[in-house]
């Protein structure tokens, strides 16, 4: 679980920004870009509080560590594109395709949760219709 977590984190990375009225995207892309920039505190407040309890957030902090290094190894992320955006009520599904600097495309499919007015991720795969989450 955990290597697929990390690889599935570090194929994402890019924009920040999110706001209780914002699309459940703008919370990736704020997730991405943190990530890119080695801000592991602000990409871990993007995760629900399912998601932290369950994994534990010195595991899921050592994860985006790693995975902000791997991306700048990379050459970071050149484009985000956002391929997908479903919202029905408090749950949503968003798919991304992230360029890295290297050229490397990848697509990344997140599921988000509304806890208390915000956007949270709260499962990530990078394959079609798996997500890695809390009870994985």
């Amino acid at each position: 679980m955990g290597v697929r977590f990390v690889f599935a984190i570090a194929l994402i990375i890019t924009g920040v920004g999110c706001t209780s009225t914002a699309r459940p995207s703008k919370t990736v892309e704020a997730f991405c870009r943190a990530v890119e920039r080695g801000d592991v505190e602000r990409a871990a407040t993007l995760f629900s509080s399912g998601f932290i309890s369950m994994r534990g957030i010195e595991r899921l902090k050592s994860d985006l560590r790693d995975v902000s290094i791997e991306l700048k190894d990379h050459g970071g992320i050149k484009s985000i594109k956002i391929l997908k955006e479903d919202v029905i009520g408090d749950v949503a599904e968003v798919t991304i395709e992230v360029t890295r600097g290297n050229g490397y495309v990848v697509p990344v499919h997140y599921k988000l949760i509304k806890e208390q007015r915000w956007w949270r991720i709260d499962a990530i795969d990078s394959r079609p219709g798996r997500f890695e989450s809390a009870v994985s």
